[in-house]
Parts: C-alpha cells; sequence; structure tokens
C-alpha cells in the first residue's frame, strides 16, 4: 500500500498522489478531531490552493492538536497550537499555508 504505519496515502490508482505522517500526541478526548481534520483541510485546500499533501499535513495536526485536550472544541484550536504541533514532529508549517494564515488569522 505504499504508506508509512500510521500515515495516510491518497491515490487515484497507481503512485499514490501523496504520503502524510500522523501526529504522534498524548490523547485525553479525541471527541472532534474528524471535525477538525475536515476544517483544516478545507482552509487548506480551498482558502490557501495548498497542494493536497500539504494540505493533508495540516489537516492531520489539526485533528491530532484536537485530541491534546479534554471536551473537543471547549478549547479554541489555532493555528499557533497547530504549527507547533508540527514542528515538534520535525515537520515545519508549509510555506502555502502560512503566508496565507498570516495575512488572514489573528494568532499566525
Amino acid at each position: 500500500d505504499g504508506a508509512a504505519p500510521g500515515g495516510f496515502a491518497a491515490t487515484n490508482g497507481d503512485p499514490p498522489l501523496g504520503t502524510c505522517p500522523t501526529c504522534r500526541v498524548e490523547v485525553k478526548d479525541c471527541t472532534g478531531a474528524g471535525d477538525a481534520f475536515c476544517a483544516g483541510l478545507l482552509v487548506a485546500l480551498v482558502a490557501t490552493s495548498a497542494s493536497l499533501q500539504d494540505s493533508t499535513l495540516f489537516a492531520c495536526a489539526a485533528g491530532a492538536a484536537n485530541c491534546m485536550s479534554v471536551g473537543g472544541c471547549t478549547v479554541p484550536l489555532g493555528i499557533e497550537s497547530v504549527r507547533a504541533l508540527l514542528e515538534a514532529q520535525g515537520q515545519p508549517l508549509p510555506p502555502s499555508l502560512g503566508s496565507f494564515l498570516q495575512r488572514h488569522c489573528c494568532d499566525a
């Protein structure tokens, strides 16, 4: 299948369109993780026109960051949380996302 353990691969045939490692976090509550993933993916794909791989990386980090506190979306999830998580995992925020978020988000 070509994906690393715990990773993600998107394909419409062979070869895969891209792969993305997952973010390893201490999970406190996974409520809302899928919502955070979808929101991150939509922002990245639609608002920034980032690549599928960069968008998926951002979305995975948003979903993982959401899992780090109890109560799902009761703790606001901002770009700084996602950026810090990516950097802690050795993945910088993709440039296409960083420039958009600096222009449009208060905590970029």
